[in-house]
């Protein structure tokens, strides 16, 4: 069976497909959005792998065995069907993390994603009319690995939302020290929901990039196959 991670419930990390279908009915009120398999097919590399290399029809097969239980959602299925029928997977992996695990990236382990925050050695806000970039000494340094940290404010739409200081986060890796032109680059990279970069369209030469949104314990990672 296929180890799978998909954020749910305040869990994330199920030994199966079918386990996360075991867990949605341990409880009547746990509900899961139709198009979720979408989003666990897209962000899990082994799934990704097989819809990339033998289709969907093969695909869906495969999460028939894995999971019996999607027999019963016919709706979940047909969506899937539909969805990559006209999206192309990507040659390289998107996966989701737990935002503490270790995690290498172009040879240097990070301890989570506070590391990954605080080894940032640029920040580059977008207020909407550019990205205002500000170089800044990064609290942890290591010799191998660059950090920018490009970010969004949450809209804020009445006077409730003046607390709310969370962001929007796209990580982006280099092996030299990361220049405003790095970010003008990376930020061609479209980026409509939520600042969210992580998608089929990512030109390779800015991968690795990690999205946070600002919430909760999972954050994805784009990265070429093989790093």
């Amino acid at each position: 069976m296929t180890k799978i991670c998909y954020p749910f419930y305040g869990r994330g990390k199920f030994a199966s497909l079918a386990s996360l279908f075991k867990f949605i009915a341990e409880d009547e009120m746990r509900y899961i959005s139709p198009y979720s398999l979408i989003s666990i097919v897209q962000y899990n590399v082994p799934y990704r792998d097989h819809l990339r290399s033998y289709g969907i029809y093969s695909l869906v097969e495969r999460l028939y065995r894995e999971a019996p239980q999607l027999r019963e959602r016919q709706v979940m299925i047909d969506l899937l069907i539909e969805w990559a029928q006209e999206e192309h997977i990507a040659d390289y992996d998107i996966q989701y993390f737990h935002i503490r695990d270790k995690i290498t990236i172009l040879g240097h382990t990070f301890n989570g994603l506070c590391d990954i925050s605080l080894s940032a050695e640029l920040w580059g806000c977008d207020y909407g009319r550019g990205v205002d970039c500000t170089r800044v000494i990064p609290a942890f340094c290591n010799e191998k690995v660059h950090v920018a940290d490009i970010y969004k404010g949450y809209p804020q739409f009445d006077n409730t939302d003046v607390g709310d200081h969370r962001a929007y986060h796209n990580y982006i890796f280099r092996n030299h020290t990361i220049s405003e032109g790095d970010i003008e680059r990376v930020m061609r990279t479209p980026h409509g929901f939520n600042f969210c970069m992580m998608h089929e369209h990512i030109c390779e030469d800015q991968l690795p990039i990690l999205y946070y949104s600002g919430a909760g314990k999972y954050m994805l990672l784009a990265t070429k196959k093989g790093e």
